[in-house]
């Protein structure tokens, strides 16, 4: 009797070790995910938190009087090139325009109330404005070629009574007495789709 009860244990043994044993593609797949889980392992301890976060924290060309620059630059060039045609790009879209205006309306501003636009670009915000009747626009950008852009989009047709001026909000104290008519002026109102 002992000669028959080892012979099925035998038996159950291998059957248990053959079920362990990974079948023929098996041992390749089990591999390539060891493989794949080392090399994330690794990438992960070589990736430390410090550079991690200086590159997330690098600013944007957004941030750069350079970038504006050469943009405003390069749709004025266009804006030339096309007889007037192309204004250049309209940032945050028509739709912000229209959100902007729409408060501005339902807020019962006055038509007649100063406005400032910081950051104005190609001046497209305040044509919108003054195509609903607003009338004492004023927009300012750090950037040359915008405001020579904003003024000639302004200018029609139809012509606009916009005035523009090339101002830095960042500047001294000193350098803001330079332009009196921007820093030393209350305005009712002061608009920044996207400056701040």
């Amino acid at each position: 009797m002992p000669a028959m009860s080892s012979a099925p244990l035998k038996q159950s043994q291998s059957q248990s070790q053959q079920s362990q044993q990974p079948a023929e593609g098996e041992s390749r797949e089990t591999d390539f995910s060891l493989l794949v889980k080392k090399t994330i392992l690794r990438i992960l301890r070589e990736t430390t938190t410090t550079r991690t976060m200086d590159t997330d924290l690098n600013p944007s060309n957004l941030g750069t009087r350079e970038y504006w620059d050469e943009t405003y630059s390069t749709d004025l060039q266009n804006f030339e090139d096309t007889n007037g045609v192309d204004v250049g790009e309209i940032w945050f879209g028509f739709e912000s325009e229209r959100r902007i205006l729409s408060w501005i309306s339902k807020s019962g501003i006055s038509k007649a109330a100063s406005m400032l636009d910081i950051g104005s670009g190609n001046g497209s915000m305040l044509i919108t404005l003054n195509k609903s009747a607003y009338t004492d626009l004023t927009g300012i950008d750090f950037c040359e070629a915008a405001v020579v852009l904003a003024t000639k989009v302004a200018a029609g047709p139809p012509p606009r009574s916009i005035k523009y001026h090339v101002a830095d909000i960042t500047v001294s104290e000193d350098g803001q007495k330079e332009l009196p008519h921007i820093f030393s002026r209350t305005f009712d109102v002061v608009i920044d789709k996207g400056f701040v």
